[in-house]
């Protein structure tokens, strides 16, 4: 998946499908969540606080799924 149809899929996007996604990274790319939501969002905590609900905005969100895609590109 390209950076450009990341952004565009991610539209209808919400928190449940985000964490989806980011579990998916996460066991694909073995990186752990801490360092995940540091490299992310600069919050070592973003991955726990989703999987306990937290809502987040949509730049949080770009953000997120840019980094998803920045990893893939690199794989």
């Amino acid at each position: 998946m390209t950076i450009a149809s990341t952004l565009f899929t991610f539209g209808g996007m919400n928190e449940e499908r985000l964490l989806r996604a980011i579990e998916r990274h996460l066991r694909a790319s073995g990186e752990t969540p801490s360092a995940f939501g540091l490299r992310a969002v600069k919050d070592s905590h973003i991955v726990f606080d989703l999987r306990d609900g937290r809502e987040v905005r949509r730049a949080v969100l770009t953000r997120i799924m840019l980094a998803i895609a920045e990893t893939q590109r690199a794989a």
